[in-house]
């Protein structure tokens, strides 16, 4: 993340903390073909669900931080700083963090830049400008719609997510790891910790990542592309999601190479959910 930390718990001080081993970047870009998705879950740590749950709730709190008292006092103080880094390019900080909470509630959601604006009062530019501003900072990640050339409609917003889940978790409120995931924002929390790991396996590479997603028939689906060929995601918190293929039936045929579909969720392995291997289901923590 580019903003500078200069993060504490309630009893230690520690200017530069480190990255918990379970959000260090993966040595190599996630990419969804069989192979490569294999190899990455012989070499992953197994979590159990409530492992998972700890790291979304935690998001990048060092393991110093054990209490909610610590918890608190590491994120105030990653909030400080956000708010002194943008002190000199935006006007109202107070009505920046006021946005900066409102996206946090909304992750892993369509952005309307015109709620933003009436929610937060400011003017709809200025929201597109620090909604931008916030993913230059690489705190947010905005994913695009994907958009052909035969599309009748002008493409939608972006959606956007949180790069750090404990920071949105901060923001929001949730004062534990179980009220946090059976609580409202439990689904979105989920794939917001999926997308921001796939995410951050390409931070420190030169290959770029052609990720978007497609909404159709209120259905919806992650579409990865490389080259001519594109890789159907869709993210679930279930161990076996109940019949994905009919959001997958959704892909429009635009490509002639389509790959099998993968679903991101809480299975404990990665195998074959159909029979002629076309949809697999595959563990988030092997992202």
């Amino acid at each position: 993340m580019d903003t500078t930390r200069h993060m504490q718990d309630h009893d230690q001080v520690d200017p530069n903390p480190a990255v918990p081993e379970q959000n260090q970047l993966c040595s190599t870009p996630f990419h969804p073909d069989l192979v490569s998705l294999e190899q990455r879950c012989k070499t992953a740590k197994p979590k159990s669900y409530h492992e998972l749950v700890e790291d979304i709730f935690r998001g990048d709190m060092p393991e110093s931080c054990t209490t909610l008292a610590g918890r608190d006092a590491f994120y105030s103080s990653y909030l400080d700083t956000i708010q002194a880094t943008v002190k000199g390019r935006v006007k109202r900080v107070d009505r920046f963090t006021d946005l900066l909470r409102f996206i946090a509630a909304r992750t892993a959601m369509v952005l309307s830049y015109e709620e933003i604006a009436d929610d937060v009062g400011i003017p709809k530019e200025t929201a597109i400008s620090w909604v931008s501003l916030l993913a230059e900072m690489g705190l947010l990640y905005l994913l695009p719609p994907h958009h052909w050339s035969g599309a009748k409609r002008p493409p939608a917003s972006p959606k956007a997510y949180f790069l750090d889940t404990g920071l949105a978790a901060y923001l929001t409120r949730w004062d534990s790891p179980n009220s946090l995931m059976t609580g409202a924002m439990d689904a979105a929390c989920f794939e917001t910790y999926a997308v921001s790991r796939i995410v951050r396996s390409y931070a420190h590479t030169s290959q770029p990542l052609a990720l978007s997603y497609y909404h159709a028939d209120y259905r919806e689906v992650l579409l990865l592309q490389d080259g001519n060929k594109v890789y159907p995601l869709t993210i679930r918190m279930h161990t076996f999601p109940p019949n994905p293929k009919k959001v997958f039936d959704i892909v429009p045929p635009f490509y002639a190479e389509i790959q099998p579909r993968l679903v991101i969720c809480l299975s404990h392995m990665f195998f074959p959910y159909s029979h002629n291997h076309t949809t697999w289901l595959y563990p988030v923590w092997a992202i």
